[in-house]
């Protein structure tokens, strides 16, 4: 197994991201009032757009990895050229986490369960429209956290909440959410294990029964789903491997529940 170089260490990544975004989020949750978070958020989301509208957008020539290969060195990035959880990009995921700091304090009001889920719905249709609309000029792009990303898909979040919310809250439909809770209360865990799992089988290597020598993700797929197309077959694995850790935190939580009422 190769050995882990510090100089050719990727400084940044998902978690990295997560962890950054969240604590500024907080700082800003605990320290200012909601107008002065939505007004972050907008300086966020429409000044790195305004940025983005005058560079190219290329993958070596947007400013994004521009600004990371100066800073980090192309050494430490995902690619030599260019980061998707760069330093620049960082700008407009802050805005997505305001978006729920947002959405929460509107949750957490006095207002009437139809009046959040009338907000939640419009607010959602609202920047759902917008972010479509900002795409003609900003593409939406994910990997460069474009700012008609962030537009869109919060709305769509927003919409996905509204329906979540008129089930369960309003409806008290609640029986047929539990399993996705069971993910909720474990996210992190989960989302851990199974990169760690995913990494151990890239490195694995076996002969599949053609004689060919595959890493073992590929080896399961053949084995279990050899009779599918590559993308059904595909598609199968990931419910199967969505399923394997669905029993795995199920396990884990009544092994938690014996240590707490045993």
């Amino acid at each position: 197994m190769a050995k882990v170089q510090l100089y050719t260490l990727r400084i940044l990544g998902v978690l990295q991201r997560i962890a950054i975004c969240y604590l500024f989020s907080a700082c800003l949750f605990l320290t200012t009032r909601i107008q002065v978070q939505v007004a972050w958020m907008l300086v966020l989301i429409l000044g790195y757009g305004c940025l983005m509208a005058y560079t190219p957008l290329t993958l070596d020539g947007n400013i994004v990895g521009a600004f990371d290969r100066l800073v980090l060195t192309p050494a430490h990035l995902y690619t030599p050229v260019f980061d998707p959880e760069g330093i620049l990009s960082m700008l407009p995921a802050i805005g997505s986490v305001l978006l729920g700091n947002i959405c929460g304090f509107y949750l957490t009001s006095s207002r009437t369960h139809q009046q959040k889920l009338r907000w939640m719905s419009l607010m959602g249709l609202m920047l759902v429209c917008l972010g479509y609309l900002w795409s003609f000029s900003l593409p939406i792009n994910k990997s460069l956290w474009s700012s008609s990303y962030v537009l869109l898909t919060g709305g769509m979040a927003l919409l996905v909440f509204a329906v979540l919310y008129f089930l369960i809250d309003i409806k008290h439909w609640i029986g047929w959410s539990k399993p996705f809770a069971l993910f909720g209360r474990h996210a992190m865990l989960v989302y851990i294990l199974h990169v760690i799992f995913l990494k151990i089988q890239a490195l694995v290597h076996v002969h599949n029964q053609a004689g060919t020598m595959v890493n073992l993700r590929l080896y399961l797929t053949e084995i279990l789903f050899g009779n599918f197309t590559p993308q059904d077959a595909a598609l199968c694995y990931a419910v199967s491997y969505t399923l394997l850790w669905f029993f795995v935190i199920k396990m884990f939580e009544q092994w938690q529940s014996s240590l707490i009422y045993p």
